[in-house]
């Protein structure tokens, strides 16, 4: 360093280089901390009044993309988190998806999140200050601030050791030490009331384009409020069905078996063609779903070809399912010739236990085939005819 500042062009250049460097570091330091996953980019802001409790009134933004969509919400938040003048006051930008859920936060570099005697926030603390406010369920939803904190104790008041109304190790997991308050203060202001207001504030932009928007959407909050509005509008749901469908197909098995589910039984009673999709999606599902779409047709008066294809699909079917669908059949009031021919084929070929539940399907049955009568008495002189 001394042979360099001998010179002074090469002291010059070294100035310029430290200028560079301090200019580099202050650019980065002074990005804010976000934690918030990647939103659309927004071409318009719309601002909405929310009032709580009759007296508390803030401002909450829309952001709306190009073609006039909504896409998310956020609200700039300054709020004490504290009753004593140990911990600064919290400037933060809290945000939420379209049904009220809570997404991520932003905070200015300049006003970083501070703990008690204003020590700032560490990154780890950022990111578990965000898994809490994820947290829906999180305990402190059953406390109020004082009962989580010793306001007597001036010095530890924003501490986990302060913690008077429930156990610290309870407690431990749900806040930061040394920021109490804050996120005790932050979890409410994320996860209140605010909730369903935003929700509300959605239902008032609500149209068929935003509805289409949710059916799509891999967020599956958005699927389930738009497949309970399709099921529940009967004017939607012929354009909207196929939409519907697809998610009953798609990867997310969670959104899939509750799309099956909603879908009203009266469809698939009046369509034989909606049937055979169905059980189609069976014969391509895994094992959970499949066990859905046997629960499904519980429901349905089944046409004469699904119980056909039930039928010759006893002989792949595990335990559980074997059992599900012989009972399926065994309901049927009516089964086609062919169906009972398929059944009745199986009293042979399936092992004792199985074809007891094949014979009591076929008893009581108009059969008019002659081959599957000689089955049916063979197996009535069998020993291992029920009583």
């Amino acid at each position: 360093m001394t042979n360099v500042l001998k010179y002074p062009f090469a002291k010059c250049i070294w100035s310029a280089i430290t200028v560079a460097l301090l200019h580099c570091f202050c650019t980065a330091s002074a990005q804010p901390v976000t934690i918030l996953p990647g939103l659309p980019a927004s071409e318009s802001l719309k601002q909405f009044t929310v009032t709580e409790n009759d007296s508390t009134m803030y401002d909450v933004n829309l952001a709306v993309a190009k073609d006039g969509l909504p896409l998310y919400f956020f609200r700039n938040v300054f709020t004490p988190v504290c009753y004593t003048e140990v911990c600064k006051p919290v400037r933060i930008d809290l945000y939420w998806d379209l049904l009220g859920n809570y997404l991520g936060f932003q905070v200015p570099s300049h006003e970083p999140l501070t703990k008690t005697d204003h020590k700032e926030f560490e990154t780890k603390d950022y990111e578990q200050l965000h898994q809490i406010l994820l947290n829906t369920q999180s305990i402190l939803q059953d406390f109020n601030i004082y009962e989580l904190v010793d306001t007597r104790t001036y010095n530890l008041s924003d501490s986990v050791d302060a913690i008077t109304g429930a156990t610290p190790k309870t407690i431990k997991n749900e806040v930061i030490g040394g920021a109490v308050y804050t996120c005790f203060t932050l979890w409410h202001i994320a996860n209140g009331p605010v909730k369903q207001a935003l929700k509300d504030i959605t239902d008032s932009q609500w149209n068929n384009a935003l509805l289409r928007a949710f059916l799509s959407s891999t967020n599956h909050h958005y699927q389930y409020r738009a497949i309970d509005d399709v099921v529940n509008n009967r004017e939607a749901s012929s354009d909207f069905l196929p939409q519907v469908l697809d998610i009953v197909t798609g990867r997310n098995i969670f959104t899939a078996r509750y799309a099956l589910d909603k879908l009203p039984t009266e469809l698939f009673n009046s369509s034989d063609t909606l049937q055979l999709w169905l059980w189609s999606v069976y014969k391509q599902s895994n094992y959970t779903m499949q066990s859905a779409v046997l629960e499904k047709l519980k429901e349905m008066k089944l046409s004469g070809e699904l119980a056909l294809s039930l039928a010759r699909e006893l002989r792949n079917a595990n335990e559980a399912q074997f059992i599900q669908m012989v009972a399926l059949l065994t309901n049927c009031q009516t089964l086609s010739e062919n169906a009972i021919v398929e059944l009745a084929g199986h009293l042979d070929n399936l092992e004792p236990q199985r074809s007891a539940l094949i014979y009591q399907a076929l008893l009581n049955r108009n059969i008019s085939d002659a081959s599957v009568k000689k089955k049916i008495k063979r197996f009535e002189k069998s020993s291992y005819r029920p009583n």
